[in-house]
C-alpha cells in the first residue's frame, strides 16, 4: 500500500520490530551484537526515533525470523521511512513533535477531533492562523508566521484531493465560535470557512452547545487518527505547550474512542451546527450606516 508519509512508515516498522524481538525473547543487546548496532541505537529504532537502514532492518528480520513471505512488506516500509517528507523543509519552524504529528496526518485515512479553544488546524483559514500566533506569549517574526501558515495550506489540501481524500469528524465547542481571534473581520472570515469546510463530503462539524453541559470533554482538546492499512494501529494525540503526547495502547485509545462518540452524541447535528454557525455570522454583520 503505497505511502504518503515516512513518519506513519518508522512508526509501523519500529513497533513491528519492538513486538517481534520481544515474542523472541531477544535482548536489545545480542540484536545490537548481530547487526553491529549498539543496544540505545535498537532502542531508538524501536521507538521510531531513528530512520532504520535497509540492510539492519533485513538483518532484523533474519534474526526474529520473520516469514519470507512478511519480509518484502516491511522492507518497503524501512525504504518509505528514509525519504523525507513535505513538512520536513519547514523543520526550523515548526517544532519536532508537531513535526511528527504532520507526518502520521499526511498517512491518515479518518480524523476525529475535538477542540475546546481554537478551530482546528485543517479547518483555520490563513488569516485566524496568524491572529493566534500574534497571540503566543512570544510572537513570532513574518517569515515563520508566512512559513506557517503555508504549512497549514499544505495540510489542509488533503481535505479538497480526491486521490488522497481523508475523512474529518471534528467536534468544536461552542467557545471556540464565540471566541473573536483576531476581530470581527477574521471571525467572519473563519465562520464562511467552516461553512464552507462543512459542506465538503469528507467533512462532518458539529457543535458541542454550552446547554449541553458537563461532557467528556472537559480534560482538553485531542486527536484521533486512524490509517488505511490495518497494520496501522490507530492513536490519541494530545497537544500541551511545551510538547505532545502520542497514546497507542489499547485500553488508551478505547477510552477516548468512547470519549468523542459521546461528544458527537451530545454536539448538534451537522445540519442544527451549520445553522448555529449561520446564525453567528449574521450578527457579526457590519451594522448599517447611520
Amino acid at each position: 500500500m503505497p505511502r504518503n508519509s515516512p513518519t506513519a512508515a518508522r512508526r509501523t516498522l519500529a513497533r513491528f520490530l519492538r513486538d517481534r524481538r520481544r515474542e523472541a525473547g531477544i535482548p536489545r543487546e545480542k540484536v545490537g551484537q548481530y547487526v553491529g548496532k549498539n543496544p540505545v541505537t535498537i532502542t531508538r529504532l524501536e521507538k521510531a526515533e531513528v530512520r532504520a537502514e535497509v540492510g539492519t532492518v533485513s538483518m532484523m528480520l533474519n534474526l526474529y525470523k520473520v516469514p519470507e513471505e512478511e519480509r518484502a512488506y516491511f522492507i518497503d516500509l524501512a525504504r518509505a521511512a528514509r525519504k523525507r517528507g513535505w513538512w520536513q523543509r519547514y523543520a526550523k519552524d515548526i517544532p519536532s513533535w508537531l513535526s511528527t504529528y504532520i507526518g502520521l496526518e499526511a498517512d491518515a485515512s479518518e480524523i476525529r477531533c475535538y477542540q475546546v479553544d481554537h478551530v482546528p488546524g485543517l479547518l483555520q483559514t490563513e488569516e485566524y492562523t496568524r491572529a493566534l500566533l500574534r497571540g503566543e506569549p512570544q510572537p513570532v517574526d513574518e517569515g515563520e508566521a508566512r512559513r506557517r501558515v503555508e504549512v497549514h495550506a499544505a495540510r489542509q489540501r488533503r481535505l479538497a484531493e480526491e486521490a488522497t481524500a481523508v475523512r474529518m469528524w471534528a467536534v468544536i465547542d461552542e467557545s471556540v465560535l464565540r471566541r473573536a481571534v483576531g476581530g470581527v473581520e477574521v471571525m467572519r472570515g473563519q465562520l464562511r470557512r467552516l461553512l464552507d469546510d462543512a459542506q465538503r463530503p469528507g467533512v462532518r462539524l458539529q457543535v458541542l452547545p454550552f446547554a449541553s453541559g458537563a461532557h467528556p470533554g472537559s480534560h482538553g482538546s485531542f486527536v484521533t487518527l486512524k490509517f488505511p492499512d490495518p497494520r496501522d494501529r490507530e492513536l490519541v494525540y494530545i497537544e500541551y505547550r511545551m510538547g505532545a503526547a502520542y497514546l497507542e495502547e489499547d485500553e488508551e485509545v478505547a477510552v477516548y474512542d468512547a470519549a468523542f462518540a459521546e461528544l458527537g452524541r451530545q454536539a448538534l447535528s451537522p445540519s442544527r451546527s451549520r445553522a448555529l454557525i449561520g446564525r453567528l455570522l449574521d450578527e457579526l454583520a457590519e451594522p448599517p450606516a447611520s
